[in-house]
C-alpha cells in the first residue's frame, strides 16, 4: 500500500505506521524538508519544505548599566535575552550587534544603545543610558561657629559641585551654593543655636543624587 492511500498514525503510537526524519541543522533560520516514510504495511515517502524564519530581536529583554564617569573610554556591554534563560551573544558571527550614540562613551551625558539582530535574529530594539560622576564621599562640617560653617568632602573626578544647606532634613526652601570649584565651602548667616543639615552633589547632567544629609549643630 502506498502511504499517501491511507491515514496515517502518530509515530509515537506502539504499532506506528511511518518514521518522521528532518535534515540536519534545522534549529537555526533556513528552509529545510521533512520527510515522512511509510513502516509495517505502509510504503513510500512524503516530503515537504519548511522555514525557520529569524526572531524579532525587538522581542527580547534588553538591558544598559548607566556607568560611572571615570575620564576614560568606557566599554559598554549590554544584555540581550530572548525570556529568562537564553542570553544572546554579541557579535558578528553571533547574535546581535550594537552601537551608541554618541558613539565613543566617555563623557556625563545621555546615550542611546541600538541592538541589531543577526544570524536568527532581526530587527533592532533601542535603549538609553548615562554616563554620571559619583557620589562626593567622606562630607564633613569643621570650623563651626555661631552663625558659619566649613563643609569639606573628597571627590576626585568633579570638577564643580552644588552645596545645599536647610533647617528642614527634607531641604525646603534650602539654601545653595552652586558651581563651587573647590571641595569645601563656608554656609554664612546660620541661625545661632539652629540645627542645619548639609549635602553636596557634582554639577553635571545626569549626576546622581546628593550625597546623604550632614548634620550641623
Amino acid at each position: 500500500r502506498d502511504l499517501h492511500s491511507f491515514p496515517t498514525r502518530r509515530s509515537s503510537d506502539l504499532d506506528a505506521n511511518y518514521q518522521v526524519t528532518y535534515d540536519k541543522g534545522c534549529t537555526n533560520v533556513g528552509t529545510y524538508t521533512i520527510t515522512v516514510t511509510g513502516i509495517g504495511r505502509y510504503t513510500g515517502t512524503l516530503q515537504k519544505t519548511f522555514k525557520i524564519m529569524p526572531y524579532d530581536i525587538s522581542g527580547c529583554n534588553l538591558k544598559v548599566e548607566n556607568q560611572i564617569y571615570t575620564g576614560e573610554v568606557i566599554n559598554v556591554k549590554p544584555t540581550v535575552k530572548m525570556g529568562r534563560t537564553i542570553t544572546l551573544a554579541q557579535g558578528e558571527e553571533n547574535d546581535y550587534t550594537f552601537v551608541t550614540n554618541p558613539t565613543t562613551v566617555k563623557e556625563v551625558g545621555d546615550y542611546t544603545l541600538t541592538v541589531t539582530g543577526k544570524g536568527n535574529y532581526t530587527g533592532a530594539k533601542v535603549d538609553t543610558f548615562n554616563v554620571y560622576y559619583s557620589v562626593p564621599t567622606e562630607l564633613s562640617c569643621t570650623n563651626v561657629t555661631a552663625t558659619t560653617s566649613t563643609v569639606t568632602w573628597k571627590d576626585a573626578i568633579a570638577a564643580k559641585w552644588t552645596v545645599e544647606y536647610s533647617t528642614d532634613k527634607n531641604f525646603e526652601n534650602a539654601e545653595r551654593i552652586d558651581n563651587v570649584s573647590a571641595t569645601t565651602a563656608t554656609l554664612e548667616n546660620l541661625v545661632t543655636d539652629q540645627v542645619y543639615y548639609v549635602r553636596v552633589k557634582s554639577v553635571r547632567v545626569c549626576s546622581p543624587s546628593f550625597t546623604p544629609a550632614l548634620r550641623v549643630i
